[in-house]
């Protein structure tokens, strides 16, 4: 039985219990406890629940071993609610728990997006003396990180100290997640790691980075620093670690130094995706020169690079179109969108509206508006549709 469950070979298991059963032979609770688990690594959590509630028959309770096996195996499984309840069954039974099932009890309301849970399960493990484990802190951060407590999720290195744990690189990068709104606190927390000798690797710096960039002004200037550093002296920067610095450039409307991060990528044997060309695409619309070429060079790049753009990335263009004059540019991206099978929503159609009004092109306006109006089915256009056909005739005087 134990090979089957390090095999996570249940039907074998079941086989077993079976003749077990058959032959008049009561298994203990090691026994079920090997069934359980062969199930749960198997993913056959129906029959491993039915193990759990046959021990009642047999005159035996869940033990840790018990709940921590159904909590893992419904964590494989993304069902955060049954880890949830077993975590609350497990707590009232009298069973001494383990740092174990409080870190996962706090990973599915984490993942359940309950994230006032998560610190209430821990202080349960610190009200019976439980020492929450590192993977449980990294936890906790993140909740505090998602309820936009940065300063609890700082104090959660301390803690981790005073309780004999040593803060590591994933650590870090955690509590520097929770401060993304924070800049001055994420530059504080790279220069305590540092101190501490941790080493940083690229999902750490680009933590950091994405929290700088989001800021902008002279904390993009750092993190593009800090991209050189990592270019220059390691670790290796990532697909996620360029778009990071692309975004910052997009913000800024950098359009040049964007595509030069592109040419990086490519170079690298890296794969752009659509967050790539989405951000740089937002950095086309807000460069002070918007050239329409530069839109169509990026969705021209987007398709050689194979990444199909999504209604976001056509928003985009459609918007940077708009603001470079060319309205006809802007109506081929819908004509895209419909061909690829992408339905343009009423936001897409008034980017369209707003280009053709921009470039007193009326005619074209009204008769878009009532052509869409006529559609049925679906709602492509609304008040702000027939407001900005209203203005454009009104300024040409045509009552």
């Amino acid at each position: 039985m134990e090979a089957c469950a390090e095999c996570g070979q249940y039907k074998e298991a079941l086989k077993i219990m079976r003749r077990m059963r058959d032959t008049g032979i009561q298994p203990d609770l090691t026994m079920v406890n090997s069934a359980i688990k062969a199930c749960c690594l198997g993913g056959a959590m129906e029959e491993a629940e039915q193990f759990a509630e046959s021990l009642s028959s047999l005159h035996m309770t869940k033990d840790l071993f018990t709940y921590h096996t159904l909590m893992m195996g419904h964590t494989k499984l993304g069902r955060n609610h049954r880890v949830l309840g077993l975590y609350e069954e497990a707590l009232y039974s009298g069973t001494q728990l383990d740092g174990g099932i409080y870190s996962l009890a706090m990973l599915a309301a984490l993942n359940s997006q309950q994230y006032t849970m998560v610190p209430r399960i821990a202080e349960s493990a610190r009200i019976v003396s439980v020492t929450l484990t590192e993977a449980a802190y990294t936890i906790l951060m993140q909740a505090y990180g998602e309820m936009g407590a940065a300063e609890q999720a700082i104090s959660c290195l301390d803690e981790m100290i005073r309780d004999g744990l040593k803060p590591n690189v994933i650590s870090y990068a955690a509590a520097m997640s929770a401060c993304k709104l924070y800049p001055e606190k994420v530059l504080s927390l790279l220069e305590r790691a540092k101190q501490n000798n941790i080493t940083p690797n690229t999902v750490f710096l680009t933590s950091a980075m994405d929290s700088l960039a989001r800021v902008g002004g002279r904390y993009s200037d750092i993190a593009i620093s800090m991209l050189k550093h990592m270019e220059s002296t390691g670790p290796e920067p990532n697909i996620f670690t360029y778009n990071t610095i692309i975004r910052a450039f997009s913000d800024s409307g950098r359009l040049e130094d964007a595509l030069e991060i592109l040419n990086t990528i490519i170079r690298k044997g890296l794969h752009p995706d659509r967050y790539t060309f989405t951000s740089l695409l937002l950095a086309c619309g807000r460069s002070e020169d918007v050239c329409s070429d530069q839109v169509t060079l990026v969705m021209s790049k987007m398709k050689t690079a194979g990444v199909i753009a999504d209604d976001i990335a056509y928003g985009a263009a459609i918007d940077a179109y708009r603001r470079g004059g060319s309205p006809l540019k802007a109506i081929e991206c819908l004509h895209e969108m419909h061909k690829n099978k992408l339905e343009p929503t009423v936001a897409h159609y008034n980017l369209v509206l707003r280009a053709l009004k921009e470039k007193s092109l009326t005619d074209m306006m009204f008769k878009m508006v009532m052509g869409l109006a006529g559609k049925e089915g679906s709602n492509y256009v609304n008040a702000n549709s027939f407001e900005l056909t209203l203005e454009a005739l009104l300024l040409e005087r045509r009552w």
